[in-house]
């Protein structure tokens, strides 16, 4: 028997669905689902006020499972983060993939991580959200719990509070190879992490304070980071914390600034800190996205000039637009560039040189002398803007064939 994913977002211990309906059906129906250890081994547990008679049923439908490794997803509220996680280490030996979403109330269990292993566990997730309550569940304390986990390598963290002390938890950071921080921590914390982080090949750092921040000498150098995504926060400079490190590995780069406040001005990262980056690093990038970037044309121009490996292009929310033309006065070329997306740019575009653009990257596609021979499709996503008819029909054309996909919503005129 198949079992959809689908199952894993469904309570467990729910009656009216999968896959304790299953044995509503029938006797027979009941004796295969209740031995058929697959339906079993991705639980999804939404508790509300947890009685005894409820571990004991939930510990039951675990146990369906057999050996199987188990992929759980926990919802906890009221005081119930205890009695939940006291349950999930009963059976911490075949936890493979832990999602835990937890109320901010301090309640976990006295559990002493040197005497109960998590051998299987293979990725954890996070989440903490806010409640009016007296109590705080730290972070850190909840990190503690997983310190003996050899097999993990994938952590993603998301906590409306600032967490002061992760750094200093008795984390395996040095296993991890993906890393998403999600909360308000301090630029010198989280590199500190990341100092700590030597097999990490995928880091996304989102809210990250950068307020006051001082970057090391000489940077340090994470040798294994292929892809790379940071959102700072609006105290700070985050171009500092750029320079912190260099990334010789990197294959695909993804810098924003914040969604609030998309140009913000030279206290983000320009195009200079840009060009410092590659310059330190000299990386291969075949993904690259720009979200939100104070950077000019003639700076973005003479960085990719640097990156001929790019395969993907995306520019999003950016002072300069990437509207440049095969054969104009300031020779670029892109040999593997695939695919150009460009999204809500700024409001002096010219749609004249929009349609200019996508029709001479169109005619010169497949020609092995043109600066981008392979590439194959441009994404335009204006946001609600609408050019002149004349342009938009040239748009349309473009479209028409393939080329172009335009996912901008906007009204045409009648």
């Amino acid at each position: 028997m198949e079992v959809e994913d689908r199952f894993s977002e469904t309570d467990i211990a729910d009656p009216a669905a999968a896959p304790l309906i299953l044995g509503h059906v029938c006797s027979f129906w009941r004796t295969v689902s209740q031995n058929t250890p697959q339906l079993w081994d991705r639980v999804c547990l939404r508790s509300n006020a947890i009685t005894p008679h409820t571990l004991q049923f939930i510990r039951t439908l675990f146990g369906r499972s057999r050996s199987l490794p188990l992929n759980v997803h926990i919802y906890t509220s009221s005081d119930d983060n205890g009695r939940c996680l006291g349950l999930l280490w009963e059976f911490r030996e075949r936890l493979q993939h832990l999602r835990l979403f937890l109320d901010s109330d301090d309640h976990l269990p006295t559990i002493t991580p040197d005497h109960n292993p998590l051998p299987a566990l293979k990725s954890l997730l996070i989440f903490i959200f806010q409640v009016a309550s007296g109590t705080t569940l730290e972070l850190t304390k909840l990190l503690n719990l997983f310190q003996n986990a050899p097999l993990l390598r994938d952590l993603t963290l998301q906590d409306q509070q600032m967490s002061l002390d992760l750094p200093n938890c008795a984390f395996p950071w040095s296993q991890l190879t993906s890393l998403q921080i999600t909360t308000p921590i301090d630029a010198a914390a989280v590199r500190h992490i990341l100092f700590q982080c030597v097999r990490l090949e995928q880091c996304s750092l989102d809210d990250i304070d950068c307020e006051d921040y001082v970057p090391p000498t000489p940077p340090r150098t994470l040798n294994s980071l292929l892809s790379f995504q940071l959102t700072p926060n609006l105290q700070g400079h985050s171009k500092e914390f750029v320079r912190s490190f260099t990334f010789p590995a990197l294959r695909a780069r993804h810098l924003r600034t914040n969604i609030d406040n998309p140009f913000a001005g030279s206290e983000f990262l320009d195009g200079p800190v840009v060009l410092e980056l590659q310059a330190r690093s000299h990386f291969g990038l075949k993904s690259l996205s720009f979200w939100g970037l104070a950077i000019t044309l003639d700076d973005l121009l003479t960085f990719l000039r640097l990156i001929p490996s790019l395969q993907d292009l995306d520019i999003t929310y950016c002072d300069a637009a990437f509207t440049y033309v095969p054969g104009s006065s300031a020779p670029l070329a892109l040999p593997k560039l695939e695919m150009l997306k460009i999204q809500e740019i700024t409001d002096n575009l010219d749609g004249s040189v929009v349609a200019d653009m996508v029709d001479s990257l169109r005619s010169h596609a497949g020609d092995i002398r043109a600066p981008f021979p392979l590439i194959n499709s441009v994404v335009l996503d204006l946001d609600g803007r609408r050019f002149s008819d004349a342009v938009e029909d040239r748009l349309m054309n473009t479209v028409s064939i393939g080329f172009l996909l335009d996912e901008t919503e906007r009204p045409r005129k009648n």
